[in-house]
C-alpha cells in the first residue's frame, strides 16, 4: 500500500513537468505571413496541434518559420526547424530590353520584347537556390528589324534580407533563334548565350507575399553561327505570382 501511494505521488509530481511543453502557450509564424497563437496540445508527426478559441488547428512543420513558446523564442531543436526548407513555384511575365551585338552588322542593335518566367526556389530562412526557365521573344534592330526567340535557364543564389526583399547572383545559359530580317530572304539562324546574372531588386507584395516584382540584369556572351561578343548589361522587369 505504501509503495502504491509513493508511486501515485511520484506520478503526480512528474506528470505536470513532463507534459508542461504540451500545455504551454505558443506563437507560430508561417511562411505566408500568418500568425497562430494558442495553447500547444501536441507535436504530432505532421505538425503542431494548437488549441485556439473555439477549435484546434494543425499547423504543418513545413509552413512554420518561427516558433515562440510563452514569451521566449524556442531555443531547442524542433521538428519545425528541421523542416524549415520550402519550395516556391511561380509563373509570370514582363519585358526585356537593351543593346546587343552582331558581328555581321556595323550598326548598334537593340532588342525589346516580352518574357515569360517560371521561377522555382528552394529556400530556408535566409538563403535560397532559384532556378528560372525563361522564354523571351522580341524584335532586334533598328538597322534591319528581325524577330528572335530565346530560351534560357538562370540559376541564382538568393539572399533574403527581409520577409519582402531579396537579392540574387548567379548565371544563365541558353540559346536563341532569329530571322534574317532581309525582305525576300527566309530562314532562321541560331546561336548560344551564357553569362552572369544579378538581381538587385526582388520585392514580395501582398499579405501572403505571393506577388513578386523583380528587376534582373544579365550580361550575355553570344557564340555560334557567325555571332560572338559580349553584350551590354540587359535589364528585365518581371512580375510573378507564387502558388
Amino acid at each position: 500500500m505504501r509503495l502504491a501511494l509513493t508511486l501515485f505521488a511520484l506520478a503526480l509530481f512528474v506528470a505536470p513537468g513532463s507534459a508542461r511543453a504540451a500545455g504551454d502557450s505558443i506563437t507560430l509564424t508561417t511562411r505566408d505571413g500568418q500568425t497562430v497563437r494558442g495553447t500547444l496540445v501536441d507535436e504530432t508527426a505532421r505538425g503542431f496541434l494548437v488549441a485556439v478559441p473555439g477549435k484546434s488547428v494543425l499547423v504543418e512543420y513545413g509552413r512554420v518559420v518561427r516558433v515562440e513558446r510563452g514569451t521566449t523564442l524556442a531555443t531547442h531543436p524542433s521538428p519545425a526547424s528541421a523542416k524549415s526548407e520550402r519550395v516556391d513555384v511561380g509563373f509570370g511575365g514582363g519585358v526585356v530590353w537593351g543593346p546587343t551585338v552582331d558581328e555581321r552588322s556595323e550598326h548598334r542593335l537593340f532588342v525589346v520584347g516580352p518574357v515569360l518566367v517560371l521561377p522555382i526556389e528552394i529556400s530556408g530562412d535566409r538563403l535560397g537556390l532559384r532556378i528560372t526557365p525563361t522564354l523571351s521573344g522580341g524584335f532586334v534592330g533598328p538597322a534591319v528589324w528581325r524577330r528572335a526567340v530565346e530560351l534560357d535557364v538562370d540559376v541564382q543564389l538568393r539572399v533574403h534580407l527581409s520577409r519582402r526583399y531579396a537579392i540574387g547572383l548567379g548565371g544563365f545559359v541558353g540559346g536563341a533563334l532569329s530571322t534574317s530580317g532581309v525582305t525576300g530572304v527566309r530562314g532562321m539562324s541560331g546561336y548560344g548565350a551564357a553569362g552572369p546574372t544579378l538581381t538587385p531588386l526582388d520585392l514580395r507584395l501582398g499579405a501572403s507575399r505571393r506577388h513578386e516584382v523583380q528587376l534582373a540584369l544579365s550580361l550575355a556572351i553570344d557564340f555560334g553561327h557567325g555571332r560572338s561578343g559580349v553584350e551590354a548589361l540587359r535589364p528585365a522587369l518581371t512580375y510573378a505570382y507564387h502558388f
